[in-house]
């Protein structure tokens, strides 16, 4: 159980706040790039920090899974919110196998709400694809989404131009 403060309750992982981790490390106080996969924590991690996010706007991997919490779907769609809000205009989607399946520009709440449904339909009718992983961007990092994108679509290309033709 965790307290206030970034202190637990019981045995396990102490709990700070990034911003306080960043101030411990001068080298990683403007960070580029935020990864972060705790399975289950994530939207209150990303939440928890959007002012450290917001203010060096580096680019952000997190686990995507409402359905590790209650409540997940609202504070999938409040972070997303959030991070738009910040600035973040460009979500690459990919599926928990790491196939880029969407790219999200703009507003990405509604398309967002779909994504959860999405999830939601594994885990009512049958799990295939349990989470999302997304990497976030502002437009400063327009060129790391473009790349990401290019690089991703490359690969694929590639490995069909590669196989043999289906008998």
């Amino acid at each position: 159980m965790l307290k206030p403060g970034g202190h637990s309750t019981g045995p396990g992982i102490r709990i700070r706040p990034l911003a306080d981790i960043l101030a411990d490390h001068p080298r990683f106080s403007r960070p580029r790039i935020i990864k972060s996969d705790t399975d289950g924590s994530d939207f209150d991690i990303m939440l928890s920090s959007l002012d450290t996010i917001g203010k060096h706007k580096p680019v952000l991997y997190f686990e995507y899974d409402p359905t590790l919490r209650a409540g997940g779907c609202a504070a999938g769609l409040r972070l997303i919110s959030e991070l738009n809000k910040a600035g973040y205009q460009y979500f690459l989607v990919y599926d928990n196998f790491g196939h880029l399946m969407d790219v999200v520009i703009g507003d990405a709440t509604g398309r967002f709400t779909d994504l959860n449904r999405y999830i939601m339909s594994h885990e009512i009718f049958g799990r295939q694809i349990y989470y999302l992983d997304i990497c976030a961007c502002t437009p400063q990092d327009e060129d790391v989404a473009k790349m990401l994108y290019a690089g991703q679509n490359h690969l694929i290309d590639t490995a069909v131009a590669r196989r043999p033709d289906p008998v």
